[in-house]
């Protein structure tokens, strides 16, 4: 019996050690769902828009669009995307953004949408503050707000904590992938395991910027609850405001963009 008993464990261990291998080797394609696509502009009914491009420091060639803002006072986004499909996807979003004036700036990051190479975390906050410098080069005399959608939202809060920006706006963001993850699959190391944790939480604490937080109630792939430890951490001011019918980045469907224009008025100063 003890021998049986030991073999079961054996088994069970190594079982273990090769789930826990496969999740670990298959990372990169559950965190960035690349779609090497690149879109047509053409179709997106944005007639402000024009593609651009940005060469990084490693020779890399980022694929873009650029909304160029419409009036000397009006803002400008700079927008960072979530883990799944290109720019033409927010196609809707960004007219919304846009629709008064604001400009907004958006890239594909490595291997998505005709950007060049391929996806990390480390590569991704790198073009971010790229991309920052050349929308502050081409528009020195527009605010910048700062956006960012689901994992893009990480991106976007450590920018802002080198960056000089009017507001932060996160859309269905996580505090970190590691308590993302560990919430999702708590019987494995994940702490071990992951190679990208886009620590949100521990960026925030640097951040000195107004913080918008738009989160739907009925999220199933990032709970609310990760908005709320985002939220406890940002510094004042910051709301966030719940939406009991939106689904994982579906708060526009919902009346957001009159909240981002309350927010960006009442608390930013903006008149966007």
């Amino acid at each position: 019996m003890k021998r049986l008993f030991k073999w079961l464990a054996a088994i069970g261990l190594f079982a273990y050690g090769a789930i826990a291998l496969v999740v670990a080797a298959g990372q990169d394609r559950l965190i960035f769902r690349v779609d090497p696509q690149r879109p047509s502009l053409a179709t997106t009914g944005l007639p402000r828009a024009q593609e651009i491009e940005l060469a990084t420091r490693d020779g890399a060639r980022l694929a873009g669009w650029d909304i160029a803002p419409a009036g000397p006072r009006d803002p400008v986004y700079v927008y960072f995307h979530g883990n799944a499909r290109t720019l033409d996807r927010r196609a809707s979003r960004f007219r919304l953004l846009t629709e008064r004036g604001a400009g907004l700036v958006a890239f594909h990051y490595r291997g998505y949408g005709g950007s060049d190479g391929s996806p990390s975390e480390d590569v991704l906050h790198a073009d971010a503050e790229a991309i920052y410098q050349d929308t502050k080069r081409r528009y020195p005399d527009h605010e910048v707000i700062l956006f960012g959608e689901s994992l893009g939202a990480s991106v976007a809060t450590h920018l802002a904590v080198k960056a000089k920006a009017r507001a932060l706006i996160l859309d269905s963001p996580f505090s970190s992938m590691v308590s993302l993850a560990e919430d999702r699959y708590p019987w494995l190391p994940v702490r071990l395991l992951l190679r990208h944790h886009f620590r949100s939480d521990r960026a925030m604490a640097g951040v000195r910027m107004p913080v918008l937080i738009l989160h739907g109630e009925r999220d199933s792939l990032i709970p609310i609850i990760e908005a709320e430890r985002l939220h406890a951490l940002a510094p004042e001011p910051r709301r966030l405001i719940r939406y009991p019918d939106a689904r994982h980045v579906g708060v526009f469907q919902h009346g957001a963009m009159a909240d981002i224009q309350g927010f960006l008025r009442e608390v930013a100063g903006l008149g966007e």
